[in-house]
């Protein structure tokens, strides 16, 4: 169960989706990439500030769940301009080494 509000929980389903499609990745990956985004924001208790925090979480959870399941996975620097905001690559690799950390790996 998530903690994101419903509306704000389907747009960023829908990022994640989108994401995907462009890098034409397995379904599968969109959807461990949500339940990556989950579980992270059941475990930090990861409060909503505004919708580019979620959706960074969101780029950063996709990127991981590449890892597991694709063969290519985009390049960090590719993903630092796809969404409504632009990060740096450091951005991207501190959130994911932050992540990895809450899901305890």
């Amino acid at each position: 169960r998530s903690l994101l509000p419903a509306k704000i929980r389907t747009v960023v389903v829908e990022f994640i989706a989108e994401v995907c499609e462009e890098y034409a990745m397995q379904a599968q990956t969109a959807c461990l990439a949500v339940q990556l985004l989950d579980r992270y924001i059941v475990n930090s208790r990861y409060l909503v500030k505004d919708f580019y925090g979620v959706e960074l979480c969101a780029l950063v959870c996709t990127l991981i769940a590449s890892k597991f399941s694709e063969t290519k996975n985009p390049a960090i620097r590719e993903l630092c301009v796809i969404g409504c905001q632009e990060y740096t690559i450091q951005k991207l690799k501190d959130t994911e080494v932050e992540i990895l950390r809450s899901l305890e790996w």
